[in-house]
């Protein structure tokens, strides 16, 4: 379960919101319903708190699940949909390019034989698919002893050994797939109603025991199809917002009748 007490002075946060916040969870433990049930809607509510308070520091929360914004001097009501993003292939893209970095020195035959240990800095971060590439890029100049400024790498130790192995220290790291938000998209029932409706995607590195993700290319290049007026990925502890394309389904229906018309 989320905890409240870790982001209570964050920044980020609206702090006359706290108390609403801690009414509604005081509310869900005082409730009838099961121990679990209570989890799941506790770790609800913060998730909906957490990202409209870090969406936009002068929102209004009106309810549960549903916020105000004003935009041009006009207030709009929004409902919110969280849903937990599970990434259930645990992709690390770290241990790939690993491989790939050693099958390329491989080529060498015995020059660049040994057990290498990485230590990388800030590796908190969340990281696109263009780092990974400049990472390998500055991998290779580490273990080829090239001497230029290194922007992710801290250190490089090697260890003399018969074979060459490349190691990361403390780097847990999962990729964020184009296809495990498209799951999740998919399986979230769309409800129409008057108010415009967002859905929150929530990535949590606690659930998947890593310390980053990778997020796809293709997250941001392709559009996915939904109603939803705005689909986002939120990562929760790190607070950072991943705003979705979207092509809604209805205008994908016009443009399938036009074709026949």
């Amino acid at each position: 379960m989320r905890s409240l007490y870790k982001f209570t002075f964050d920044k980020n946060l609206v702090m006359k919101s706290i108390q609403q916040i801690e009414d509604w969870i005081e509310a869900i433990e005082s409730s009838d319903i099961s121990e679990k049930v209570q989890k799941k809607h506790i770790s609800e509510v913060i998730d909906f708190w957490k990202f409209a308070t870090t969406y936009d520091s002068q929102v209004e929360i009106l309810e549960k699940g549903v916020i105000a914004i004003k935009k041009d001097a006009i207030s709009q009501k929004i409902n919110i949909t969280c849903k937990d993003l599970i990434l259930s292939e645990r992709i690390n893209p770290f241990e790939k390019m690993f491989l790939e970095i050693e099958k390329e020195l491989l080529q060498f035959e015995t020059k660049y034989l040994g057990l290498y240990a990485i230590r990388f800095h800030k590796k908190d971060i969340n990281f696109s698919e263009q780092e990974i590439i400049l990472i390998k890029a500055e991998i290779l100049s580490a273990i080829r002893g090239e001497v230029i400024l290194y922007k992710y790498i801290q250190k490089l130790h090697k260890f003399d050994s018969p074979e060459l192995k490349i190691y990361k220290t403390d780097l847990d790291v999962l990729e964020c797939t184009y296809e495990a938000v498209k799951t999740a998209i998919i399986s979230t029932a769309f409800t129409k109603i008057k108010e415009k409706q967002w859905l929150v995607l929530v990535l949590n590195s606690c659930d998947h025991d890593c310390k980053s993700f990778l997020f796809q290319n293709r997250l941001k290049e392709i559009a996915f199809e939904s109603d939803y007026e705005k689909i986002f990925v939120f990562d929760f502890y790190k607070s950072e917002i991943l705003e979705l394309k979207i092509q809604s389904q209805k205008s994908i229906c016009k443009e399938t009748l036009v074709g026949f018309s």
